[in-house]
């Protein structure tokens, strides 16, 4: 099924700064010398081993392999790193290649804090009520900003993750964040009453197994808030009509709302809250291998995709190239830059209320 601008070739398909090449470059170096390596796994929804590739590279234009299975229609990162090498490059190259600079900024944990104003909204619309006095726990929180906001709510924060310069970041702001996984809860005298998985399960290896072990650590009345890219969401966008601007080194998985659904049943949990921007709100239930599949749909969809990419309407033309103009201003210009970012998850928090 690959598409020949979807085959490996080097070549990065958004634009990469000095500090972003530095780091592709010490990627690539890494696979070259099978310091990186890769592997091959079942899928985690269905248990098959039957795969159909899709890509062969990411947006940095790193070698990079994702597959849908042929059974539920997950779409997903196939062959990938082992885990001793995603823990070495998150805590080594993922930051600086994702975000174009080697440490944690001001302006990155204001942008973490404003995402914890959204999603602070999205848990008070849910359970109707605010939240406070509650210890909320998130998993992967980089530099602490979303728990920040609910530390200014009144709330007991905690955090762990693999990247040890974001979290001193962290807890130079008076966070408590520890380098940890999901294990390292037992550590914790209490159980939490909220776990935050903000843009995190789809970098988690096995995202069953992972929702698996969190149970342990919960109790009955404890929420999960997750919010992962929504694959199926890339239409609707016109900047982002392309696969290839969207899959990256870092992400295992590529959700849409049913595959998201399918794994968190899996683990035992269930959705009593989604948007369309694909943040859930979840709560433990039983345990289902019941799965829908989305296969034929799945395909469907990337097809409709690449036609939109190569025949866009002239209107879609019209919207890109004002876009892609004004996106170029603002690069220039990192105040406003920093605005626009301000602006759109303000928009965001309007849209989940």
């Amino acid at each position: 099924m690959v598409l020949e601008r979807f085959r490996n070739d080097g070549i990065p398909t958004i634009p990469l700064n000095d500090i972003q090449i530095k780091y592709k470059k010490l990627v690539e170096e890494k696979i070259k010398n099978k310091h990186y390596t890769f592997e091959t796994i079942s899928c985690v929804v269905c248990d098959s081993k039957s795969f159909e590739t899709i890509s062969e590279k990411d947006k940095h234009g790193l070698l990079f392999f994702v597959s849908i299975c042929k059974n539920c229609g997950l779409v997903q990162t196939n062959p990938r790193m082992t885990e001793l090498n995603y823990n070495e490059f998150y805590n080594e190259e993922y930051r600086p290649l994702n975000t174009g600079k080697p440490k944690a900024t001001e302006q990155f944990f204001h942008e973490q804090y404003l995402q914890g104003q959204i999603i602070y909204d999205f848990l008070v619309k849910t359970i109707n009520k605010n939240i406070t006095n509650k210890f909320v726990l998130e998993i992967g929180p980089g530099a602490g900003g979303i728990l920040k906001f609910f530390k200014d709510k009144g709330n007991v924060v905690s955090g762990l993750d693999l990247g040890k310069e974001y979290i001193e970041f962290g807890k130079q702001k008076g966070l408590d964040l520890r380098v940890g996984t999901i294990n390292d809860i037992s550590s914790y005298s209490k159980k939490p009453d909220i776990v935050i998985y903000s843009y995190v399960l789809e970098h988690v290896r096995n995202p069953v197994k992972n929702l698996i072990e969190l149970r342990k650590f919960l109790h009955k009345d404890s929420l999960i808030f997750i919010q992962v890219p929504n694959i199926k969401r890339l239409g609707t966008i016109f900047h982002k009509q392309n696969l290839l601007d969207y899959f990256q080194i870092a992400h295992l998985y590529h959700f849409s709302g049913i595959s998201l659904k399918n794994c968190v049943r899996k683990a035992g949990f269930d959705f009593i809250a989604k948007n369309e921007i694909l943040q859930v709100v979840c709560k433990i239930d039983e345990i289902s291998n019941d799965y829908e599949n989305e296969y034929e749909e799945m395909l469907h969809f990337i097809d409709n995709l690449e036609q939109l990419r190569i025949n866009p309407s002239n209107f879609n033309i019209l919207k890109r190239k004002i876009y892609w103009q004004f996106y170029k201003i603002l690069q220039k210009n990192e105040i406003l830059m920093n605005t626009a970012k301000i602006v759109y998850y303000q928009y965001l928090r309007r849209k989940s209320k």
